[in-house]
């Protein structure tokens, strides 16, 4: 199923938000783990997707930013933002307690 939604979201990533591409689907940054969507928006700034099936909580926020800071170290070499967007089925409190003190996820 999780397959399934991100080739969904590939073929079509401004569904998500207007002017977003896909740059790669299943990015693999070899020593961050793999990014499920690598895409820049309307002003050329990268946003790192990840999805997730079921319900999920706070441990996927890690997981992004950790992919958050690969990028922006390895990629993000124009003065280009970097920021994360979470796709989940369901999601828990932590989660939400999480995400709610970081503007960039």
């Amino acid at each position: 199923m999780e397959k399934d939604l991100i080739n969904y979201l590939a073929s079509d990533p401004s569904q998500i938000e207007k002017g977003l591409e896909l740059k790669e689907k299943e990015y693999d940054t070899k020593s961050a783990g793999r990014i499920d969507l690598l895409c820049t928006d309307k002003n050329r700034d990268f946003v790192v997707i990840e999805t997730k099936k079921g319900k999920e909580s706070d441990k996927v926020v890690g997981q992004i930013q950790r992919y958050m800071g690969w990028i922006n170290r390895n990629l993000a070499k124009n003065g280009e933002n970097v920021r994360g967007l979470i796709i989940v089925n369901e999601f828990d409190e932590w989660l939400d307690y999480a995400v709610s003190v970081n503007d960039n996820i």
